[in-house]
Parts: C-alpha cells; sequence; structure tokens
C-alpha cells in the first residue's frame, strides 16, 4: 500500500527549506524571478524559483525542481522525473511526461499529473487533482477534495474532510482512515477490482469506535433513499458509493491495512 509519509510538511521543508539559489554548478541551472514573469528550463536539470508574484514555470527536459512561493503560480514540469511545488496561493500544477511528484502546498490547487506513475499531495486547501494516465499515488491532504486517479491502477486517500474520489479506468485502492470525514465515491466497481483499504491503527478522536476487521466492515454498511451503499467508518466518517448497493459488496471489496 502507497505510504505518504513522505509527502507531510516535513518532507517538503527537508526537500525545500534549505535551497541556495546563489550555488551553480554545470549540471543544474537555477531562475529566480521576483515579478511576475515566465521563466523556462532548458536541456539539464533545473532548479526554478518564483517569488511574491503569479509566475509560469516552465521545466523542458531534465528532471527538474519547481518551486513557486507566494503568488498564483502555473508549474510546468514537462519531460522527465520532475517535483513540482507550489507554496502559498492558488496554484496549477503539471507534471506532464515523467514519473512526477506533486505537492500543492496552501489554498485551493489544481495538480494534473499527466503521463506516469505521479505522486500528487494536495495539502492545505480545497484541491482538484488528477493523476491522468499511470498508476498513481494521491493524497488529498486536509480540506474537502475533489480527486480524480484517471488511468491506471491508482491509490487515492482523500485524507480529512468530506472528498470526492473518482478512480478512473483501472482496478483501483481506496484508503480510508480516522477523521476521513463524509467522502464519496463516484466509479467504485464492485467486479473492476477496486478496493475500499481502511487502516483502524491511524484511527483518533471521534473515530474511535471504526472497524477493526473486514466482517465489521460488511456489518457496517446501509443504504441512502437512493439506494446507494453507506459505510460507517466511526464517529461522523462515512464513505457513500454512488450506483452501489449494498447487497453487491462483498469481503472481496475491503482490506484491512
Amino acid at each position: 500500500m502507497a505510504d505518504f509519509d513522505e509527502l507531510d510538511d516535513d518532507w517538503v521543508e527537508k526537500l525545500f527549506g534549505d535551497l541556495d539559489l546563489e550555488d551553480d554548478d554545470d549540471d543544474d541551472d537555477d531562475h529566480d524571478s521576483d515579478h511576475d514573469d515566465d521563466d523556462y528550463g532548458d536541456l539539464d536539470d533545473d532548479l526554478l524559483e518564483g517569488h511574491d508574484s503569479d509566475d509560469d514555470l516552465y521545466g523542458g527536459i531534465g528532471s527538474d525542481l519547481l518551486y513557486g512561493r507566494d503568488g498564483d503560480d502555473d508549474l510546468y514540469g514537462e519531460d522527465d522525473d520532475d517535483i513540482l511545488y507550489g507554496n502559498i496561493g492558488a496554484d496549477h500544477l503539471h507534471g506532464d511526461d515523467g514519473l512526477d511528484i506533486l505537492y500543492g502546498g496552501q489554498n485551493d490547487d489544481v495538480a494534473l499529473g499527466g503521463n506516469g506513475d505521479d505522486r500528487i499531495y494536495g495539502n492545505l486547501g480545497d484541491d482538484s487533482l488528477d493523476g491522468g494516465a499511470g498508476n498513481d499515488w494521491i493524497h488529498g491532504g486536509k480540506d474537502s477534495d475533489t480527486i480524480n486517479g484517471g488511468d491506471g491502477n491508482d491509490v487515492l486517500n482523500g485524507g480529512r474532510h468530506d472528498d470526492q474520489l473518482t478512480g478512473g479506468a483501472g482496478a483501483d485502492t481506496f484508503v480510508f482512515a480516522g477523521q476521513s470525514g463524509r467522502d464519496t465515491i463516484i466509479d467504485f466497481d464492485p467486479d473492476g477490482g477496486d478496493v475500499i483499504a481502511w487502516d483502524p491503527i491511524d484511527v483518533e478522536g471521534d473515530a474511535d469506535d471504526g472497524p477493526e476487521s473486514v466482517q465489521e466492515l460488511l456489518s457496517r454498511i446501509s443504504a441512502t433513499e437512493n439506494g446507494d451503499a453507506v459505510i460507517s467508518l466511526g464517529g461522523d466518517n462515512t464513505v457513500t458509493l454512488i450506483g452501489v448497493a449494498p447487497s453487491e459488496l462483498s469481503a472481496s471489496d475491503f482490506a484491512i491495512i
């Protein structure tokens, strides 16, 4: 199962906290801007950094590191395996090709993984996250997020608050833990290999009465007025499966992690 711990705030601080834009070498290009501007990388592995403005950063060819800082930024990884961090502002992150890591930061961000097996973390704000093609790992973080896995066998975790999850094509895993909120899965397919994974170890606060086994998960399924299956995860935490009746679910649709 995907481990999202490496994409938390400590991970970002380790990666971006000690950046020294005065250092330069033959293999990396550093670009720094303090006004609204377009900044382009080249054929090398680039470090592009915005500032207190709305910046457009384009990585180009190479494995690039793009850091938006303040402002509503547009970051484009383009080719190869890139790392994009929006930070403060309502940012748009585009991984494009390659195995990319996208981290939204604060505010309401949009992150598009593109092609490749990407890792996307929304963090704060009501984020819109889309993995695109590939086997992606996507975590909404806090607040109410909209997550789409796209093509491939994806792992989706809404995090806290009320999230809307769409797996897309492929056999997808939907991860839930304590204080996950009232989440909705739009396209859960019991016959297509989709799985709901519950982590009882992370249960805390108002979810301390969460299920401890697959059989207990099955016993907590009810139906809405429309006939959609609803799974109680303890406290006020639920998962609603749009278009799926309780009778369609079995033990093979669940996992304890």
